[in-house]
């Protein structure tokens, strides 16, 4: 039987302050990520349960409000490998932190364009290519925190 425990067989996680893998998160730790998580992925139920019906509401077609959709998980797939190695060399307190921050920014300003949208001041094209924008900053800048989580843990 393997000792996972060793720091000599498990690569050291330079992200926790130095220390190895064989020191348990704690109590606090623990509920901040799934805190954080938890928050993220509601807001994220919440913001793609009600795209559909805003996005009829200020005219993007099915095929746009898709595309959307589409784009911001695949920012999200491309992004991640990425916030994980940075979160490998520069820690994954920094990278978890700005990326709920990022989210909750992003967030923000795609329920902005979507309210702008319903009172006219953004349509057609620009509605879908601004909603589009926020969607890749919204993906990427989300994916960040999962993958800081996961190197935690």
């Amino acid at each position: 039987m393997s000792n996972f425990s060793s720091s000599a067989t498990a690569p050291s996680d330079h992200g926790s302050g130095g220390l190895g893998p064989d020191v348990g998160l704690s109590f606090l730790t623990k509920a901040v990520l799934f805190a954080g998580l938890a928050t993220t992925a509601m807001g994220q139920t919440v913001l793609f349960a009600v795209l559909g019906p805003l996005a009829r509401l200020i005219g993007l077609t099915e095929v746009e409000t898709g595309a959307i959709v589409a784009v911001s998980a695949a920012s999200f797939v491309l992004a991640a490998p990425a916030w994980g190695r940075r979160s490998d060399r520069l820690g994954r307190r920094g990278v978890f932190l700005l990326s709920v921050v990022g989210f909750s920014i992003s967030t923000y300003l795609f329920a902005g364009l979507l309210e702008a949208g319903q009172r006219g001041l953004i349509m057609g094209v620009t509605a879908f290519l601004t909603l589009t924008a926020a969607s890749v900053l919204y993906g990427t800048l989300h994916s960040g925190g999962p993958a800081a989580a996961g190197g935690y843990i």
